[in-house]
């Protein structure tokens, strides 16, 4: 993994972040 910032945006839009606070939607902007 060199850049991290494209490919954990798709990844995110792929499946929920496992470090997502609890309550907070899966589908919340990554910035």
């Amino acid at each position: 993994y060199g850049p991290v910032q494209p490919l954990d945006q798709i990844a995110a839009m792929e499946r929920p972040p496992a470090i997502a606070a609890p309550g907070e939607p899966s589908s919340r902007p990554i910035t």
